[in-house]
């Protein structure tokens, strides 16, 4: 029985091992303009908004809900990202928005 137990053991391991041939699922190529409402859940915050594809590689997320954002506007086009809130406007190149922000995991 001590001599089968760790031949068991091995058996197990190699029959349960990970496949080498799993990949990642790339994500689905978006081909059109589209036009969504969306709930968009982080952390323990709910923000409502339309998101819209524009095109290639241009996106606009305006929020609704809650109130303290209803009105804003982020636009992604190209290399750059535009932010629009309460008549003021913030422009900055697309890598300088944050990696997590709501908007940049969507797009």
């Amino acid at each position: 029985m001590k001599k089968i137990l760790p031949l068991l053991c091995g058996i197990t391991l190699i029959l349960t091992g990970c496949d080498s041939s799993a990949k990642t699922a790339k994500p689905i190529a978006i081909d059109e303009i589209f036009c969504k409402n969306v709930i968009i859940q982080q952390d323990d915050k709910e923000y409502s908004a339309e998101l819209k594809r524009g095109g290639d590689n241009t996106w606009e997320c305006t929020f609704s809900a809650p109130e303290t954002v209803n009105g804003m506007v982020i636009t992604y086009s190209g290399d750059s990202a535009v932010l629009n809130f309460m008549g003021l406007s913030y422009s900055l190149p697309r890598e300088e928005v944050p990696e997590y922000g709501i908007t940049e995991l969507l797009t």
